[in-house]
């Protein structure tokens, strides 16, 4: 550990782990489009967005930074971040689902846990898609701003 933290930097042994926790975070996001399919209509934007987000993320750290997350920093550029917003919106109602896999065992007390405790009905009002949709774009907005500007 005093090495790294001496001159830390991507060793190629580091960047075989990148390369793993990649790998397994895209089979995540695959699995996660059929428990996607499965919510209510006006959930699965901003869900699947977050997803495609955070695989573009993924991918530029492989592609850009050559799996080097010591020294560099992936980061994805707000015109591509508001065309997978758009993708995801217009993928999601199309979703399908297929046939429910089990839980992941890591995820399994998250799901007791909802569960538990019963859902209240969504009021009309409440199911707006379009307006969550601007509100996980101005999320996105706020947070990028906060990376660069350190608001």
């Amino acid at each position: 550990p005093e090495a790294f933290l001496a001159g830390p930097g991507a060793t190629p042994a580091l960047k075989g782990v990148v390369a793993r926790l990649l790998r397994e975070a895209d089979a995540l996001y695959a699995r996660a489009r059929r428990g996607i399919a499965q919510l209510p209509l006006s959930c699965r934007p901003a869900i699947l967005a977050a997803a495609m987000l955070y695989a573009e993320i993924g991918r530029e750290l492989t592609w850009r930074c050559a799996l080097d997350s010591i020294t560099h920093r992936a980061r994805v550029g707000g015109a591509r971040k508001l065309a997978l917003v758009a993708r995801a919106g217009v993928a999601s109602p199309w979703l399908s689902g297929g046939a429910p896999l089990p839980p992941l065992d890591a995820a399994t007390f998250l799901i007791e846990a909802v569960a538990r405790h019963p859902v209240r009905p969504l009021r009309e009002a409440d199911n707006g898609a379009v307006p969550q949709f601007l509100r996980v774009l101005e999320m996105f907005e706020r947070l990028e701003r906060a990376e660069r500007y350190g608001d």
